[in-house]
């Protein structure tokens, strides 16, 4: 016994590639934002002096730990 299943065909037009365009733009956008941000978190913490990063719980070896992570691990 055996089933089959048919999809209809998807339609390829200019407005379809143009919308998988624009979301793939809008998500490398993002991204840069989000790299961008972290860049700069990173680099405020490290400025901070130990009294300050005590005030917002983090000690220098954790600084120095989220530091060393890959960039694409939250």
């Amino acid at each position: 016994m055996s089933i089959t299943l048919s999809l209809p065909k998807a339609k390829v037009g200019k407005s379809s590639v143009r919308l998988v365009a624009v979301k793939l733009l809008g998500m490398v956008s993002a991204w840069r934002r989000r790299m961008r941000h972290r860049a700069e978190l990173r680099h405020l913490l490290d400025r901070a002096d130990d009294r300050m990063l005590s005030d917002v719980g983090l000690s220098r070896p954790d600084l120095c730990d989220e530091a060393g992570r890959p960039f694409w691990q939250k």
